[in-house]
């Protein structure tokens, strides 16, 4: 697949009798440097077939998205029949995820020492600890003047077009551009989360994404976008959030209870657990530095 992809070889078929189908499977594996891939482009998919001494070629073309542009169904918009529909793909959300990013562990470091004073929550495994710890990445956040964008979220509707595809800022970004949705809020706390060892959870409703935990078998929720932002209204407390987020937990509760498919859980550790991969990361130093630039802010 052009620069992307290395020829990849797939299960060798003895034989082949009249009439039968075979089917096999073929897990090509990007380059490295596919996480610097910040347009779309058109590319070209090449396909190899040998057999009976004879060498067979067929090109496909597609259109291949920016590491950012995640397409929340494979299943076009005028055929959706259902919610499930609508997130054909979240299980790849995990894919944002990178609680190994050089970035988001300096982050986290400082978090840890600046607010939370040195304290670290996933070892413990107390609850009342990973709380604090889920209130210190709000603190965080508001401390550093980070600001909820609401231009966007997640699909708010069955055949919703325009939120089919949306360009989701990586874990560095959104710490360094201190902006995020509310979908890449949540991806910024699960990563931080599960660098503590924690098990970290993404709470999707309709048009909204918010993050939380599990510990011991109970989930827990905070509202992030309660940093609040330009046009919609005041900044909330660290406990007003968790408060608002645990509300809404409940509610959420209800609904799936009621088999409402419109509220999901992300649950990262599981889907890594089954094969989804994070994406690898290199060292930024420029990225540091604007890390090192909000370590003031986070003393307040």
């Amino acid at each position: 697949m052009g620069s992307y992809i290395d020829w990849t070889d797939v299960k060798e078929i003895p034989a082949i009798l009249p009439g039968q189908k075979v089917v096999v499977t073929a897990y090509p594996r990007f380059k490295p440097d596919i996480v610097d891939k910040k347009t779309s482009s058109k590319e070209t998919g090449e396909i190899k077939i040998v057999a009976g001494g004879k060498e067979r070629k067929e090109n496909f073309s597609f259109e291949m998205k920016s590491v950012n542009d995640f397409v929340y169904s494979g299943i076009p918009a005028d055929e959706q029949a259902s919610y499930s529909d609508v997130f054909d793909n979240m299980a790849l959300i995990p894919c944002y995820v990178t609680p190994n990013d050089p970035i988001v562990k300096y982050y986290t470091a400082n978090i840890q020492e600046k607010v939370l004073k040195g304290e670290t929550a996933g070892v413990t495994r107390d609850v009342k600890e990973a709380v604090r710890f889920l209130m210190g990445i709000y603190e965080a956040t508001r401390r550093s003047g980070m600001v909820y964008s609401s231009t966007g979220g997640v699909p708010a509707k069955i055949g919703d077009v325009s939120s089919l595809v949306q360009n989701i800022r990586l874990p560095r970004e959104v710490i360094t551009g201190n902006t995020g949705l509310c979908i890449e809020l949540s991806i910024l706390y699960a990563s931080i989360l599960q660098n503590t060892g924690l098990d970290p959870i993404i709470y999707l409703i309709p048009g909204h994404a918010y993050p939380g935990f599990r510990m011991n078998g109970q989930y827990y929720a905070l509202e992030s976008t309660a940093i609040g932002g330009e046009g919609i209204g005041g900044t909330a407390s660290a406990e007003q959030a968790l408060d608002k987020g645990m509300k809404q937990l409940a509610e959420f509760m209800k609904a799936a209870q009621m088999g409402d498919e419109r509220y999901k859980i992300i649950d990262v550790n599981e889907l890594i657990k089954n094969g989804v991969q994070a994406m690898e990361l290199k060292d930024d130093n420029f990225l540091r530095q604007k890390v090192d630039a909000m370590v003031p802010n986070l003393n307040r």
